[in-house]
């Protein structure tokens, strides 16, 4: 059993996350900036090329049906990407770029975008389907793409002890949460919420990691709960449709109550997403930048 010692001298080391340069700091405050126009936004990302390449190549890919016709980043805003999204896929873009990954050999990059586009979309679409004020489809679909940010810092922090933790994972079939755990002492949706906070991104989404991250050990929240239930239902479904063969639904629909929504209304957006698989997978080859 690892001691206390143990466990405080791990996260000591979370101190050498990164922080944002300046470059990334004015872009997030754009992208944050609920008046910017598509003018003002287009400009400031423009200065980022790596970043203006990547939501092209996001605009170009086979979901959004425009493949290799997108050359100019006004025009994949106003025509594909809408304002909306294109804040929510430069933010998360942004972010992952600032934890280099590469060390850790056993991370799959696929994999993890796959889950967070998956969780975004559901969450985006049952948060609109709901009709709830305390459910903005923006924030959910933002959420969805963070949720689990704090994995990419601990891999970033921790390469070889995450290296060995995805190992025992996929031999032992055992829970990767539980397992970052064991290892670390806290849970990545906790590490998430220090590094939000870190890169002062707008209290929404740090306090949203706290909360999920409060749920996952049991402790009761009320502010955010629905939007905390709609993350859990989403990401719940997200891991069984990457997994999913052919057309198949997956084997069950995580509870779903007091979103106000019927399970047939969920069945049918799984449904939805299961058919557009492999053009969702082709968006996270993008999202991670190969």
């Amino acid at each position: 059993m690892e001691t206390k010692q143990h466990y405080h001298l791990k996260l000591a080391k979370l101190k050498d996350l990164p922080t944002l340069p300046e470059s990334s700091s004015k872009i997030i405050a754009a992208v944050n900036n609920a008046d910017i126009s598509i003018e003002e936004l287009t400009q400031v990302i423009s200065t980022s090329s790596a970043l203006t390449g990547r939501l092209l190549g996001l605009a170009n890919s086979a979901y959004f049906g425009c493949p290799g016709k997108i050359v100019d980043l006004r025009v994949a805003i106003i025509q594909v990407l809408g304002l909306n999204l294109v804040k929510s896929l430069a933010l998360s873009i942004l972010l992952s770029n600032e934890l280099d990954v590469t060390r850790c050999r056993n991370f799959h990059t696929l994999k993890f975008w796959m889950q967070n586009i998956l969780t975004a979309m559901l969450a985006q679409k049952i948060s609109m389907l709901a009709g709830d004020e305390n459910l903005n489809p923006s924030v959910a679909y933002t959420s969805g793409l963070l949720l689990n940010i704090g994995l990419l810092a601990i891999v970033y922090v921790f390469p070889d002890e995450l290296n060995q933790v995805f190992v025992s994972t996929e031999e032992q079939g055992s829970s990767l949460k539980k397992e970052i755990i064991n290892e670390i002492g806290i849970s990545h949706y906790q590490v998430g919420f220090f590094l939000l906070k870190r890169w002062r991104l707008p209290n929404i989404y740090p306090d949203i990691l706290k909360q999920y991250a409060a749920s996952e050990s049991g402790e009761e929240k009320t502010k955010l709960l629905k939007m905390i239930t709609v993350l859990k239902v989403s990401s719940d479904l997200a891991e069984q449709i990457a997994s999913a063969e052919d057309q198949e639904l997956p084997i069950s629909i995580p509870d779903i109550k007091g979103i106000g929504l019927e399970r047939c209304e969920i069945q049918k957006l799984v449904k939805q997403l299961i058919e557009k698989r492999q053009s969702i997978e082709d968006l996270a080859i993008s999202m991670g930048g190969k």
